[in-house]
């Protein structure tokens, strides 16, 4: 693999793998519009035949190439031990070189693609893994589409269609899951290349490589495949647009209603993600969740402030990195319980970049995040093909109750407080009606008999295209399935000040039906109870917060989430 530089290509080759109709070809013409790359078409699959013969060799030389016996004439394997995979490895690199059209001494980055792998799914990973010892500087491009538009083609009409789907689901779950598991594959959607720039950029990033955007703009007007009608580009083109067009209107409305009080001193447009944020009366947490989100790699904080009266206002026109914006006080419950505003917001500051909506008490926590970090995170979720990351909550608390214990200090991290988490065996989720549900923790384990709990699925660390995002509620948005990648959101409710929290709560009515969870809270007294329990762990114990990721990540991939389908809106 060559230097991952902007000056160099990552990669000396490239290996596009897929199925027909997914839009292909004209990925393949995105590619050639790279400079100093050649990428062909399909070839039938002759690599394979290649990958047969090498896995017959390996198997002859590792059975019989040491005996002795394979030197005489009277032996059956007569000859066995002059076998030589590595040889045989040099002559098809030559091979597949000369049959492409390659010039061996050529500085080029080429490659082919191939629709025909989906015929040997269980062996792919297998056949890849050759195709990265024939040619260590390969990338491996696993390009993907929505599968009805796939289904509605005449290639998969006249097949069974049950069958098909699941074929093709299948093929999409092999492609993420090797791609997570090799930092040289990318998975790109058909859905992102027709966005233009924005949907390629992370292709080229990956690649290293940047084309003359007027060039791509051509490529992507241009008709490719024999089937293809002319129009469907430019119809694409419409349509986003269109719903564009409406979503920018919404957005004004939400707008409408906040007002614009300070912006952060330094334009950070070129940062991958921002911040949304909707605050009242926070002075005491502010500190610490700007300080944590900072070292994930925050630059850029929006964040809106709903009629505080404690300071947090004063406070955050101080900060150089806030841009803030302020809502009347008593619209929170009309305004979605925030979701207008912070839509309004995402769309405003956030298009092309990813947006992540998070409450003061939320703190974005995954296995490896203080290097990774959130910019890492996203990088990981374009390249598995990804516009969203699963982030569902997880209530935390500590060993006391929360009236017993000491006073929280501003700036202080909140795991000195709450550090314990329920084990992920004792939660309940799963899918019901399209959506994926999530309960756990002492508010389901302390909550009315017969009465659901609160909900702690969510998804608001999303990726912010042109036609917008419109949240149905603050737990799931037009996108509703979920993310096969999780990173969860660690919910500090049970604080010191919960009490407080609560009482505030009921007062203001402005959360769901008239506050009626804080009202149960209440009820139950939930804040002078010990809510530790036999099966409550540290959350950065083994048991903790990466066996829920785990858990919750292998249902939605056994659900076939993981592919295209992720994509697929409810409501536009």
């Amino acid at each position: 693999m060559t230097s991952a530089s902007k000056k160099s290509p990552s990669f000396d080759s490239i290996l596009v793998v897929t199925y027909g109709r997914s839009g292909s070809t004209l990925l393949q013409g995105v590619l050639n519009a790279l400079p100093s790359v050649l990428i062909r078409g399909e070839n039938y699959n002759f690599c394979w035949g290649i990958y047969q013969a090498w896995k017959s060799i390996c198997v002859a030389k590792l059975k019989f190439g040491d005996s002795n016996k394979t030197k005489m004439k009277s032996s059956s394997w007569y000859g066995a031990e002059l076998l030589s995979p590595s040889n045989f490895q040099e002559m098809a690199r030559e091979l597949i070189k000369v049959q492409l059209g390659i010039p061996s001494d050529s500085d080029m980055v080429w490659g082919f693609k191939e629709i025909r792998y989906i015929d040997f799914l269980d062996e792919l990973p297998k056949f890849l893994d050759f195709m990265k010892i024939l040619f260590p500087g390969v990338a491996i491009i696993f390009n993907t589409r929505e599968l009805p538009a796939v289904l509605e083609s005449g290639w998969w009409y006249s097949k069974n269609k049950d069958e098909t789907t699941n074929l093709l689901r299948k093929a999409d779950r092999v492609f993420f899951e090797y791609a997570e598991k090799n930092n040289n594959a990318f998975v790109q959607r058909y859905e992102r290349t027709i966005l233009g720039e924005p949907g390629l950029r992370p292709l080229f990033e990956f690649l290293s490589m940047w084309p003359d955007m007027e060039e791509i703009s051509n490529v992507l007007q241009t008709r490719h495949s024999y089937e293809v009608k002319e129009t469907t580009i430019s119809q694409s083109i419409k349509n986003r647009h269109d719903k564009a067009s409406k979503n920018y209107a919404d957005s004004k409305e939400g707008l409408s209603a906040l007002t614009h009080i300070k912006s952060a001193e330094l334009n950070l447009c070129d940062e991958k993600h921002i911040l949304i944020s909707t605050i009242r009366d926070e002075i005491q947490r502010l500190p610490w969740f700007l300080e944590h989100y900072r070292a994930l790699g925050t630059k850029e904080f929006f964040i809106i402030d709903n009629g505080s009266t404690d300071g947090s206002t004063e406070f955050l026109k101080e900060q150089d990195d806030v841009t803030l914006y302020s809502a009347p006080n008593g619209q929170y419950n009309s305004s979605g319980f925030g979701t207008v505003w912070t839509d309004a917001l995402s769309y405003k500051h956030g298009i092309n970049r990813w947006a992540l909506v998070a409450d003061v008490d939320e703190l974005l926590v995954w296995p490896n995040c203080s290097t990774e970090k959130i910019p890492g995170l996203v990088k990981k979720a374009e390249r598995l093909g990804l516009n969203r990351v699963f982030t569902p909550m997880v209530d935390v608390y500590g060993k006391t109750p929360c009236n017993e214990m000491p006073p929280y200090e501003a700036g202080k991290p909140f795991s000195v407080w709450c550090n314990l988490m329920d084990h992920v065996s004792i939660m309940k989720y799963g899918f019901h009606n399209g959506r994926f549900f999530l309960f756990g923790g002492p508010r389901m384990r302390f909550g009315n008999s017969g009465e659901r709990p609160p909900i702690m699925s969510k998804q608001k660390l999303y990726f912010v295209e042109q036609n917008g995002i419109k949240s149905s509620n603050p737990h799931f948005d037009n996108y509703v399935l979920p993310s096969p990648l999780v990173a969860p959101l660690l919910h500090y409710k049970f604080m010191p000040d919960f009490k407080y929290k609560v009482d505030k709560a009921i007062y203001e009515g402005q959360h769901w039906e008239n506050a009626r969870e804080y009202k149960n809270y209440k009820e139950a007294e939930l804040y002078r109870r010990i809510i530790v329990g036999t099966m409550s762990v540290p959350v950065d114990s083994p048991d903790g917060l990466s066996a829920l990721i785990e858990q919750i990540s292998a249902t939605i991939r056994a659900a076939g989430v993981s592919g295209s389908i992720h994509w697929r809106r409810f409501n536009n």
